[in-house]
């Protein structure tokens, strides 16, 4: 049975640095759940949702500037 292996964030940010936004969809589904988590942890307000949209805009906004040599 072949084993599924996923692309590391390090790979998925130089395909959407490419402007491959398959990329930032895998980015999302990957991190979306485990940052609202995190956000409501924090003690945010109803505005959960709202927090970790504006983060992953922030980061499509600012890929390029993203320097995939470094963790």
């Amino acid at each position: 049975m072949a084993r599924l292996t996923h692309p590391s964030d390090t790979s998925l940010a130089i395909r959407l640095q490419s402007g491959d936004l398959k990329a930032l969809t895998m980015l999302i589904n990957r991190y979306q759940e485990p940052l609202l988590r995190y956000v409501r942890y924090l003690g945010a307000t109803n505005q959960d949702d709202d927090i970790v949209q504006e983060t992953f805009i922030r980061v499509y906004q600012n890929i390029q500037s993203f320097n995939t040599s470094k963790k």
